[in-house]
C-alpha cells in the first residue's frame, strides 16, 4: 500500500545504508505517519480511488 501512495504522490524512497539506525530514523518516522494517519483508517478499493484521495 505504501508503494501506491509513494507512486501517486511521485515520492521516491531514500533510505540510508543497512545497519545505520540513525540515518533511517527520519524515513521510518515518515512512513509511520503515512501508515497511521492515511492508510490504516481507510480502505481503498482501487488505485484510482487512492489517487483521488
Amino acid at each position: 500500500m505504501i508503494d501506491c501512495i509513494l507512486t501517486t504522490f511521485e515520492i521516491e524512497r531514500s533510505l540510508s545504508m543497512k545497519g545505520c539506525p540513525y540515518g533511517n530514523a527520519v524515513a521510518e518516522a515518515t512512513f509511520k505517519i503515512f501508515k497511521t494517519e492515511f492508510v490504516h483508517p481507510r480502505n481503498f478499493k482501487s488505485l484510482e480511488q487512492l489517487r483521488e484521495n
